[in-house]
Protein backbone atom coordinates (compact mmCIF):
# COMPACT_ATOMS: atom_id res chain seq x y z
CA UNK A 1 0.00 0.00 0.00
CA UNK A 2 1.02 3.41 -1.08
CA UNK A 3 0.37 7.14 0.04
CA UNK A 4 -0.45 9.46 -2.45
CA UNK A 5 -0.26 13.32 -1.06
CA UNK A 6 -1.84 16.16 -2.66
CA UNK A 7 0.41 18.07 -4.30
CA UNK A 8 0.74 20.70 -6.98
CA UNK A 9 -0.36 18.04 -9.58
CA UNK A 10 -4.19 17.79 -9.41
CA UNK A 11 -4.58 14.49 -11.80
CA UNK A 12 -3.40 11.30 -11.06
CA UNK A 13 -3.46 8.45 -13.96
CA UNK A 14 -2.29 4.59 -13.39
CA UNK A 15 -0.88 2.22 -16.26
CA UNK A 16 0.03 -1.27 -15.75
CA UNK A 17 3.44 -1.77 -17.26
CA UNK A 18 4.42 -5.18 -17.96
CA UNK A 19 1.02 -7.45 -16.81
CA UNK A 20 -2.49 -6.87 -16.05
CA UNK A 21 -2.50 -5.19 -12.36
CA UNK A 22 -5.36 -5.48 -9.52
CA UNK A 23 -5.34 -2.50 -8.50
CA UNK A 24 -7.25 -0.85 -4.86
CA UNK A 25 -7.20 3.39 -4.62
CA UNK A 26 -9.50 4.55 -1.73
CA UNK A 27 -9.67 8.68 -1.05
CA UNK A 28 -9.90 9.34 -5.13
CA UNK A 29 -12.33 10.79 -6.72
CA UNK A 30 -13.24 7.44 -8.91
CA UNK A 31 -12.55 4.69 -6.14
CA UNK A 32 -11.45 1.26 -6.92
CA UNK A 33 -11.66 -2.29 -5.12
CA UNK A 34 -9.58 -4.77 -6.65
CA UNK A 35 -10.03 -3.58 -10.12
CA UNK A 36 -7.93 -5.84 -12.83
CA UNK A 37 -6.35 -2.89 -14.73
CA UNK A 38 -5.14 -4.19 -18.84
CA UNK A 39 -3.28 -2.74 -21.10
CA UNK A 40 -4.56 0.20 -23.45
CA UNK A 41 -7.31 0.57 -20.39
CA UNK A 42 -8.96 4.01 -19.99
CA UNK A 43 -11.16 3.76 -17.02
CA UNK A 44 -8.16 4.89 -14.63
CA UNK A 45 -6.86 8.24 -16.33
CA UNK A 46 -7.73 11.41 -14.90
CA UNK A 47 -8.27 10.68 -11.48
CA UNK A 48 -8.24 12.73 -8.51
CA UNK A 49 -7.84 12.93 -4.93
CA UNK A 50 -10.68 14.01 -2.87
CA UNK A 51 -8.54 14.78 0.38
CA UNK A 52 -4.96 15.78 1.57
CA UNK A 53 -4.01 12.03 0.65
CA UNK A 54 -5.43 8.88 -0.92
CA UNK A 55 -4.26 5.02 -0.80
CA UNK A 56 -2.85 2.97 -3.21
CA UNK A 57 -2.55 -0.76 -3.56
CA UNK A 58 -1.76 -2.86 -5.80
CA UNK A 59 -0.80 -6.50 -6.89
CA UNK A 60 0.24 -8.85 -9.60
CA UNK A 61 2.80 -6.41 -11.78
CA UNK A 62 4.37 -2.97 -12.11
CA UNK A 63 1.92 -0.10 -11.72
CA UNK A 64 3.17 3.23 -13.39
CA UNK A 65 1.64 7.18 -11.98
CA UNK A 66 1.46 9.92 -13.88
CA UNK A 67 0.63 13.26 -11.67
CA UNK A 68 -0.08 15.75 -14.50
CA UNK A 69 -1.38 19.46 -14.09
CA UNK A 70 -4.12 19.18 -17.02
Amino acid sequence: TYVIKKSIYRYISFFMYDYPVTLTLKNFKYELNEYLLKNQDTLCISNELIGDSGTVSFSNGSLLIVESKD
